[in-house]
């Protein structure tokens, strides 16, 4: 029986949804129930049954609650009794993909909240290194990219890491261009329709996928460049003639400041982006996940 254990238990009590504990507690949903099935087999009878409105206590659930708060409180209680003086600093280290939407959410949040002393890191990564970086700690919480059709893989191997995971969104990327570009008002293109134009490609996009699917390159008709940073990336979006760029969403004030336009195209990829964490997530880092989420749905309106 472990702590994270009972204060799944009392979260799931408290809001009569398993989904919701799991939004409120920043944990995958299969992992929170997986746990509390744990919790049952080895207790030997259930805590909680399903009802149409979400699950409810059994009896021996409402016993067992008593206890679980019991004990949080008072694990609770020594944890704030023993923990060291807090400044009123900011310190958040991610690192995340190449992404605008999620740059867009970090330094809004940075802009509302970094006052005074403060000392932030905001680093576009693959996958993978998101994942070393924040198993060795030197990322308090990051944001991981992988195909939809390959979440069974990508999402299992962030948790063979000792991560927590909990996906952000689905969405099927766009393809990127500027306002002056022939396709930029064609309405919804085809693959083919791209054929002819020049792709720039993140170098940093690496999502997470099996070994043998990870050389993404292509040959392609109207030839590819390969970019790492964003800057560079609007740049020559700007100045190669009919460039493209295959992005996730972006917030119209970036499309509007960059003098872009996002086409959506027929066959799109699906991929899910997903925030990990190790250990317990940060209060500072939950509030940075709930900006990201606010720009989500923002993008989704």
């Amino acid at each position: 029986m472990e702590l994270s254990q009972l204060r799944y238990v009392v979260a799931v009590a408290d809001l009569g949804s398993i989904s919701a504990a799991a939004r409120h507690l920043y944990v995958g949903q299969p992992s929170l129930s997986k746990s509390i099935k744990e919790l049952e087999n080895e207790l030997g009878q259930p805590l909680f049954r399903r009802t149409a409105r979400g699950v409810e206590l059994t009896p021996s659930g409402r016993d067992f609650l008593s206890h679980a708060r019991s004990i949080v409180a008072q694990m609770d209680a020594v944890t704030e009794l023993y923990r060291p003086p807090q400044s009123n600093s900011l310190r958040l280290s991610v690192c995340v993909p190449c992404a605008s939407y999620v740059s867009h959410a970090y330094f809004r949040w940075a802009g509302q909240h970094a006052k005074q002393d403060f000392r932030l890191q905001y680093r576009e990564t693959t996958g993978f290194s998101t994942m070393d970086a924040v198993v060795a700690e030197e990322a308090q919480v990051g944001i991981v990219r992988y195909p939809v059709a390959r979440a069974d893989y990508s999402e299992g191997l962030v948790g063979s890491r000792g991560l927590h995971l909990a996906p952000l969104w689905d969405y099927h990327m766009v393809v990127l261009v500027q306002n002056a570009h022939p396709l930029a008002y064609a309405g919804r293109i085809s693959p083919e329709q791209l054929a002819p134009f020049t792709e720039i490609s993140h170098g940093n996009l690496t999502p997470i996928v099996p070994p043998d699917e990870s050389d993404l390159s292509h040959e392609k008709e109207g030839g590819a460049m390969l970019i790492y940073d964003r800057a560079g990336e609007f740049d020559a979006l700007r100045h190669i003639q009919g460039s493209y760029i295959w992005a996730s969403p972006i917030p119209s004030e970036i499309l509007t400041r960059q003098g872009l336009c996002a086409v959506s195209c027929e066959d799109a990829p699906l991929y899910r982006d997903s925030l990990i964490w190790k250990g317990h997530l940060s209060s500072q880092a939950a509030a940075f996940a709930d900006e990201v989420r606010k720009v989500i749905h923002q993008l989704m309106e």
